[in-house]
């Protein structure tokens, strides 16, 4: 196991982490049904995403991956907890956005470069949805109000 699977592991399961906080976040305070749509459909990927990665880090790797959300991750859960709720549907979906472009760029990077096949193939399965992913956000924050 090379040190990049191990930042892969702790990366993406943080990322998996933010995104089922986010979504939570989302479905709750959200004011369009879209996007309290696209959060569940993101958190339950998030769910399977997790579950999947937690299974090959302990059993093919032997590194746990993350539980708690990073520093840096729940102080920006915590920023968009306090969004006036007008503003909430927005920057859901505009960090939605950076968020995809970090996963695929995360992904990519293992899928191509990683040290072990399973993680290798985890990422690489990975990279299409979140392109699709980064596709529906996209179009979904163009038409949402600033």
């Amino acid at each position: 196991m090379t040190q990049e699977d191990r930042y892969f592991v702790f990366r993406a399961g943080v990322a998996d982490l933010y995104d089922i906080a986010l979504a939570d976040l989302a479905m709750a305070r959200a004011t369009r049904s879209d996007v309290k749509q696209f959060a569940a459909r993101r958190r339950a990927d998030a769910v399977a995403d997790r579950q999947r990665l937690s299974v090959i880090a302990e059993q093919h790797i032997g590194v746990p991956a993350p539980v708690l959300l990073d520093r840096d991750h729940a102080f920006a859960r915590d920023q968009m907890a306090t969004l006036a709720v007008a503003a909430f549907d927005d920057a859901y979906m505009r960090d939605a956005l950076r968020r995809d472009d970090a996963a695929i760029a995360l992904y990519t990077q293992e899928a191509r470069f990683g040290g072990g096949p399973i993680l290798m193939r985890f990422a690489a399965d990975g990279v299409p949805r979140f392109e699709q992913e980064k596709e529906l956000a996209a179009r979904m924050a163009a038409v949402l109000p600033r």
